[in-house]
């Protein structure tokens, strides 16, 4: 607990927000089961809604990683169970190193149909933010992103939960 109110501490010490390259990633039609078209977008557009903040859950796949992370897919597994709760309050997407065919092939086996994924492959996206080094080792992690006037920043939890809770049914 020591520990964790250290790093809460040193975190607080960091700016808040730092902007950020508008990177080109890849991704794939809505449904899952689609093989194509696939498709050029750029972080700035993967705000559906740019009032909310967009999160990012790091998959370990791709780079030196051959094979998605098991942990990571659990995890994964969990988010895809409340991806329509998470969608109540932010936009949210599974990023990984490895191609977009590769990762929605993996999004269909493990049936992570209700989440967005997107693949970062081609573009310095995980090594700029830590979540690769230059061997393309992968390290997981969330990463949270606002869109302000025009451009995107890498931000620390801007605004928590606030008085939002989950619902029993959603309009």
């Amino acid at each position: 607990m020591r520990i964790w109110e250290c790093v809460a501490a040193l975190r607080r010490k960091l700016p808040l927000d730092t902007e950020v390259e508008d990177y080109i990633l890849h991704e794939g039609p809505t449904e899952l089961d689609k093989d194509g078209p696939f498709r050029q977008v750029r972080l700035s557009e993967l705000f559906a809604d740019p009032s909310k903040p967009l999160v990012f859950y790091q998959l370990m796949f791709g780079g030196a990683q051959k094979k998605p992370c098991t942990m990571c897919s659990l995890w994964i597994d969990g988010f895809n169970g409340i991806g329509h709760h998470l969608r109540q309050r932010l936009n949210f997407a599974v990023i990984a190193e490895a191609g977009i065919g590769e990762l929605r092939q993996v999004a269909r086996q493990r049936g992570w149909s209700n989440l967005r994924m997107v693949s970062s492959a081609g573009s310095n996206f995980k090594l700029d933010l830590k979540f690769q080094d230059n061997e393309g080792n992968q390290l997981p992690g969330v990463s949270v992103f606002v869109l302000s006037n025009g451009a995107v920043r890498h931000f620390l939890t801007p605004e928590g939960r606030g008085d939002w809770m989950p619902k029993l049914q959603y309009e």
